[in-house]
Parts: C-alpha cells; structure tokens; sequence
C-alpha cells in the first residue's frame, strides 16, 4: 500500500507524548498546541482507509491556536 498525502499540523505538542497522555499536553499548553497522540491516532485511522480513499491534505490547527 502507497501513502501519498500531506500532513500540516501546526504547533504540536512533542514534549509530552503518551505516558502523561493529551490532557496533559492540552493543559500544559493551554488547548494552544496540539498533543502528539492526536496525530499518531490520525495516521493510525489514515492507515486503515482502502485503496479507493484518496486523502490529499489534512490541516490540523489547535483550536485554540490565534496564529493558525
């Protein structure tokens, strides 16, 4: 199987990854940054589409991102 999309996160939180878990992150940031686990949970769901999905581009800004 052949992946071919663009993946755009804005400001991600890589500091805190799984064991502190989102909330952490969403907290630590204050909902300004994105945590980790919200993007590998995506590329784990875009892993599993078909062959016939064609998924171009996903643009993901932190929803409480004023610069996104």
């Amino acid at each position: 199987m052949f992946f071919n999309f663009e993946l755009l996160p804005d400001s991600v939180c890589s500091l805190i990854y799984s064991s502190p878990g989102a909330e952490a992150a969403i907290q630590t940031y204050n909902s300004r940054q994105i945590p980790m686990q919200d993007l590998v949970l995506l590329v784990r769901c875009l892993r599993q589409l078909s062959r016939v999905s064609c998924v171009k581009e996903i643009d993901i800004p932190a929803m409480s991102d004023r610069y996104a």
